[in-house]
């Protein structure tokens, strides 16, 4: 029988603590030492309506696509449930995290499923766009 998540658990679904995961990053993003990290905290932040930790970790066509939409999907409500690390792969400079995060919207559960890419900037990950499909 498996045990209960701890009510401690990060909510990236990583199996460790939130104050030893996505806590960290989220106060300080400088913290992120690859791209997985700085998604997962991201993801955490959206179950958590933070956007400001959003907000500051995008960079690039992220950034400007946030701004410009004015009904923006990330600022619908949504209850997130769950996150799945499908592949990571963190180089010098760049990032690809493939994923499928789980929400209800409306009552109805969906699945965002995304290719990710992540770039370093004077040692700060940033988020800048997805692979197109």
């Amino acid at each position: 029988m498996a045990s209960p998540i701890s009510i401690d658990s990060c909510r990236c679904c990583s199996g460790k603590q939130y104050q030893d995961c996505c806590a960290p990053i989220i106060n300080d993003p400088k913290q992120a030492t690859d791209a997985e990290q700085l998604m997962r905290s991201r993801y955490t932040a959206f179950t958590q309506d933070n956007m400001s930790h959003i907000k500051s970790t995008m960079t690039g066509n992220a950034l400007k696509e946030y701004q410009s939409d004015k009904k923006s999907s990330l600022s619908e409500k949504r209850k997130w449930v769950g996150l799945v690390i499908h592949s990571s792969k963190t180089l010098k400079k760049k990032g690809y995290v493939d994923f499928t995060a789980t929400f209800y919207r409306d009552g109805i559960k969906l699945n965002i499923r995304e290719h990710s890419v992540f770039k370093k900037i004077e040692d700060r990950w940033f988020y800048v766009d997805r692979l197109p499909e």
